[in-house]
């Protein structure tokens, strides 16, 4: 059994990031649900812990390998079953709640909970990373993946978020303004599972180590085109409807902030395969920078509350997505691979 303790300390470092913010957002939800009596951005909180939860999966499976942990299953089949936890609780609140804020609650909570599916699916795709660090996988040689299996992979991210936008869609179109809320904030949520339909693909492609024969930077522009898309919806759903529409349209930009966090993983892999060692060293920060983003915004968004109550659940929203934009610096700061080694 193969062990390099070289990066444990990493290792260590990085699952401690990902389950404190994990710990965090459960926390905090629980004492907004329950302490402070605002249900939407308390069942939001606790839901965003399965999407933390999800991302130290993808964290230790990556890296519990190399410390002679086996076997690693178990690890993305926690994200997945947290995933669904979240996912069907957000099926039951729109079924048994016909009010406002539960159709709302609803509506993001479900989403939250298709990312987190996503996301588990991501530590499936990063299991083979030990072999590629002792170069056991030659070039073109000894893939872990077929055709088939790549395609299966990036099929399970691409059902969610045509869920979500056939979801969305048909809520945008209906005359409640609850349903127009919720359908705004799954459209958003939909953008982030499709951005993962992308870096699933990437990753997938660097697991069979053929990445410098089939390269595509095409994929990482894509995912920065869902983050532009949703910070611009956002902002023209909080500028120009106001009012209770401020919340969601303020959960868009944040959640455009998450795609670009989520590109910076995809741009590392893409710089450390094509040995450009400045887009590798760049892409580390871009979690760091939608983090400190995401906070400046909640800051703001918090003093402004004082004044307008509409900002209050803005603000516990944008603070909840940069707990996440943390969380995804765990799995961007893995050690890149390339394909002569790390």
């Amino acid at each position: 059994m193969f062990k390099d303790y070289r990066h444990k300390p990493y290792s260590f470092l990085l699952r401690l990031i990902t389950l404190s913010m994990t710990a965090f957002t459960l926390a905090f939800g629980f004492y907004l649900l329950f302490g402070r009596a605002s249900v939407l951005p308390g069942k939001f909180m606790i839901a965003l812990s399965s999407v933390t939860f999800a991302l130290y999966t993808v964290v230790a499976s990556t890296m519990r390998p190399s410390e002679g942990i086996h076997p690693i299953w178990p690890f993305p089949t926690m994200g997945y079953m947290a995933g669904w936890a979240i996912t069907i609780w957000g099926l039951t609140i729109l079924a048994r709640f016909h009010s406002s804020l539960g159709i709302i609650s609803g509506h993001l909570v479900f989403g939250v909970g298709m990312i987190a599916i996503c996301i588990s699916t991501i530590s499936m795709t990063t299991i083979d990373w030990i072999h590629l660090l002792v170069k056991q996988i030659p070039e073109g040689k000894g893939m872990k993946y077929a055709h088939l299996e790549i395609w299966s992979l990036t099929a399970i991210p691409s059902f969610f978020s045509i869920v979500g936008f056939v979801y969305a869609i048909v809520s945008l179109c209906l005359p409640s303004t609850a349903q127009q809320i919720g359908g705004d904030a799954m459209m958003a949520q939909s953008f982030v599972c499709l951005a993962l339909v992308f870096l699933i693909h990437i990753l997938s492609k660097q697991a069979n180590n053929i990445f410098l024969k089939r390269f595509r930077w095409r994929y990482s522009i894509y995912i920065v085109c869902t983050g532009t898309i949703n910070i611009v919806w956002g902002i023209c759903v909080a500028a120009i409807k106001g009012g209770s529409f401020i919340p969601p349209g303020f959960g868009m930009i944040g959640l455009g902030l998450v795609c670009f966090a989520v590109c910076g993983k995809a741009h590392r892999v893409i710089g450390s395969w094509r040995n450009i060692p400045d887009i590798d060293f760049l892409a580390s920060y871009f979690p760091i920078l939608t983090l400190v983003a995401g906070l400046l915004i909640s800051i703001v968004l918090f003093s402004t509350s004082l004044t307008n109550p509409d900002y209050t659940y803005a603000a516990y929203i944008m603070s909840g997505l940069s707990c996440v934009c943390l969380s995804i610096f765990g799995i961007v700061a893995l050690p890149s691979v390339d394909a002569s080694g790390v």
